[in-house]
């Protein structure tokens, strides 16, 4: 007997093909219930042949991913897969694999929004990883005015900062010339207004807050707030 590695039908096809080729009718049969056993009935005019050959059957793998895809930027992100035996994620250098089989991973940057999860193997069904940004929450929030005129209500331009994992921190504002009148690489220290012991006149001031999260990279965020008395 001959030990294939091969689904049936391939082999049906294969030996139906040569023995029409010699002008012989050929029957198969497979038998029933889950035994791996594949038998060939065949016949001319004159002679019948009867044989059977072992199969092996390869099972079908479905790959299957857990994990909340919907990133919080301010959390640590993983994925655990399922289904197959190692694990191959595309693209792989958005990716750190926490166990041998890589089969749970933690996110470097939620920049990537799409992710393939496959398995070496014949038979293999990857899975599709599709990721979006949380719309809820955000890492940081700067307001757009304030109003820095000694009634403690407001008087400090102070971005809002949700993550604990933030591990950097720079904020910079400048006058609309570009001289930069403002730096602090605190996040519990805003701008009050002043530049060198200098009131600046209302206006509107550019600003960079350049920061980094534990597990998401580096960021940038640019925009404008208004200054009022």
């Amino acid at each position: 007997m001959e030990r294939l590695q091969a689904m049936p039908s391939s082999i049906g096809n294969q030996l139906r093909e040569i023995l029409i080729i010699q002008k012989v009718s050929t029957q198969i049969f497979i038998q029933a219930g889950l035994a791996k056993r594949l038998y060939l009935q065949a016949a001319d005019d004159c002679r019948q042949w009867l044989d059977s050959m072992e199969v092996l059957i390869l099972a079908k793998q479905i790959i299957t991913v857990t994990g909340d895809t919907i990133i919080d930027p301010c959390k640590e992100i993983t994925f655990k897969a399922g289904g197959g035996t190692n694990y191959i994620w595309t693209p792989s250098n958005q990716v750190d694999c926490l166990d041998p089989p890589c089969s749970l991973v933690r996110l470097k940057s939620n920049d990537i929004t799409q992710f393939t999860i496959s398995s070496p193997g014949p038979c293999v069904v990857p899975a599709e990883l599709s990721l979006s940004i949380s719309q809820i929450r955000e890492d940081i929030y700067l307001p757009n005015v304030f109003s820095p005129n000694g009634d403690n209500i407001n008087d400090l331009f102070l971005p809002t900062v949700n993550c604990e994992l933030m591990t950097s921190y720079l904020l910079q504002i400048y006058d609309r010339w570009g001289n930069q009148l403002f730096e602090s690489n605190d996040k519990h220290k805003g701008w009050d207004g002043r530049s060198q012991d200098r009131f600046m006149i209302p206006g509107v001031y550019p600003y960079i807050v350049h920061y980094e999260i534990a597990g998401a990279g580096k960021k940038m965020k640019k925009g404008e707030v208004t200054l009022v008395r």
